[in-house]
């Protein structure tokens, strides 16, 4: 046998080796399962239970903390700085701007919602160009849209 044949010899023996020493290959792992999906919050919502969760004196005080953007007054271009601010409807009466969160009692509300201003407008007229902030007292009530 020939040198180069014993090289090629020894290499062919120590790849078949080398070969038939890799691990197994291991099983298929099964496809991984869909987390699953969290419910979306509503942003422009604060529920029952988040009201009793930190048992908040005032509405007021439960909407600073959790939805401090809701008191945020936005500069529209067409409205001077003395116009129309946020109104407050409690079970879809009218009681006045934002102050008039602070004289009602967290555990008396149900939930409260966030309505844009877009909305507001469309819904309740000239005068809700910031927005309205409703408080529900009942679960059950769902104001007229």
């Amino acid at each position: 046998m020939r040198p180069s044949q014993r090289m090629y010899l020894a290499l062919a023996m120590v790849l078949s080796a080398l070969g038939g020493c890799a691990p197994a290959a291991a099983p298929a792992a099964a496809p991984a399962a869909a987390p699953e999906a969290t419910p979306r919050r509503d942003t422009n919502l604060i529920t029952t239970d988040e009201l009793r969760d930190i048992r908040f004196a005032t509405i007021y005080d439960a909407v600073r903390l959790l939805k401090g953007q809701w008191l945020i007054e936005r500069n529209l271009d067409d409205l001077s700085s003395s116009g129309p601010t946020m109104q407050v409807y409690l079970d879809d009466v009218r009681v006045g701007g934002v102050d008039a969160l602070r004289d009602i009692p967290a555990k008396n509300a149900a939930y409260v919602r966030h309505i844009d201003g877009t909305r507001a407008m469309a819904r309740w007229g000239r005068g809700h160009e910031r927005g309205v902030i409703l408080v529900a007292t009942r679960a059950d009530f769902v104001p007229d849209e």
